[in-house]
């Protein structure tokens, strides 16, 4: 992310960046005063844990947290016991392809 990218700078609040510990320091470089990048991680400093993510926007009075990350990212939230509504659209047209479905574990390596 360039620091002056537009989701960065018009915005009336800074911005959350939610990252691992291994990637904060650059995030942090990289992104200056643009942005306010958090560890959030958990025993493994290579991946966010998500329910240390929610904890640190929680002490920010954050409580409420509408995910919108893709099926992987809700699988994550659904596999750890963190989802506890879904708001669900549906069209009046079904459409298949490649997409997996709504919530997904993580691909195998």
């Amino acid at each position: 992310l360039a620091h002056d990218m537009a989701v960065l700078t018009q915005t009336e609040a800074a911005p959350l960046v939610l990252t691992c510990y291994d990637s904060a320091r650059a995030a942090r470089a990289q992104l200056g005063s643009a942005a306010e990048v958090i560890d959030c991680s958990g025993a493994d400093r290579s991946r966010v844990d998500l329910s240390v993510a929610l904890a640190q926007l929680a002490e920010r009075g954050l409580r409420r947290v509408l995910n919108e990350g893709g099926p992987t990212l809700l699988g994550a939230f659904v596999e750890a016991g963190l989802l506890d509504e879904i708001c669900l659209t549906t069209a009046p047209l079904l459409v298949s392809g490649g997409a997996v479905r709504i919530a997904a574990e993580e691909p195998m390596p």
